[in-house]
């Protein structure tokens, strides 16, 4: 009014009150070795979509979501309407825990050579008592894991057929569940088993010297060796009516064979 007058009408006004969304929910957290302020999880109260999160139950500016989380510490969830702006009326406190992981530079040995078909032993060096120790090829786990005892401790490989096969050991907590791949692996290879070939030597003749050459045997591919250097040890069946034949070693059979009888006889050489 000016003077006692007023207007000759009156302009109209909306006024809209909008609801306040209701605080957020969430559950204090643990998480292995480092987080984000993105890795915490909550759910936004009634009539709010969004949730912000701060350091401080009260004021301050909401951490963006690169934020690295801090162990034992607490942080404070609050809801908000993305269409409106309207927030909670409080916060709801969270505390985060942050558990280290298991220690990746424990010493992995056992790398070498094996015979085909056959396993040998990986080992992690200085083990700690409460985490376990996974063997794995690849993405495949071998065998069960093993406790550590806080000093060296075996992981079998079971028997090995590949050409080569790398190894790695995942470390797990037995409390907190996390885990880490130790930085060493260690690379078993397979030699190949020497294959060779029955053969027959079918007459000695007159002087009955025999002189076979077994490595010429392995190496005889186009019979099925497989050129294997090798070394050899051999018995011999029992016949009594042979002399000087007997279980020894060596690359070549070189022995002279006495036939005391009036027919053919057969010596069979296992090598």
């Amino acid at each position: 009014t000016i003077g006692g007058c007023v207007s000759t009408s009156r302009t109209p006004v909306v006024v809209t009150i909008n609801t306040v969304p209701s605080i957020p929910s969430a559950s204090n957290p643990a998480f292995c070795g480092s987080a984000t302020i993105s890795n915490l999880i909550s759910t936004p109260g009634a009539n709010g979509d969004v949730v912000d999160w701060y350091a401080n139950p009260t004021g301050g500016t909401a951490l963006v979501t690169t934020t690295a989380l801090t162990n034992a510490t607490d942080y404070y969830a609050q809801t908000r309407n993305s269409a409106t702006s309207c927030v909670s009326a409080t916060r709801k406190k969270i505390t985060v825990t942050i558990n280290a992981l298991p220690n990746t530079g424990l010493t992995v040995g056992g790398a070498g050579a094996v015979c085909y078909n056959t396993g040998t032993n990986i080992t992690v060096a200085n083990s700690v008592s409460g985490i376990n120790y996974q063997l794995y090829n690849g993405v495949s786990n071998v065998g069960s894991a093993v406790a550590g005892t806080g000093s060296s401790i075996n992981l079998p490989t079971g028997n090995l057929t590949a050409a080569s096969t790398t190894f790695s050991v995942i470390a797990t907590n037995s409390t907190t569940g996390c885990s880490a791949t130790l930085t060493g692996t260690a690379v078993v290879t397979t030699n190949a088993l020497p294959i060779g070939f029955n053969d027959v030597v079918s007459n000695l003749g007159c002087t009955g010297i025999l002189s076979y050459d077994l490595q010429a045997n392995i190496n005889n591919t186009a019979k099925g060796g497989n050129s294997v250097l090798s070394s050899f040890t051999w018995t011999v069946s029992s016949n009594s009516n042979v002399t000087g034949a007997s279980a020894s070693s060596g690359n070549t059979i070189n022995q002279t064979l006495y036939n005391l009888s009036n027919s053919s006889q057969q010596i069979i050489y296992t090598v």
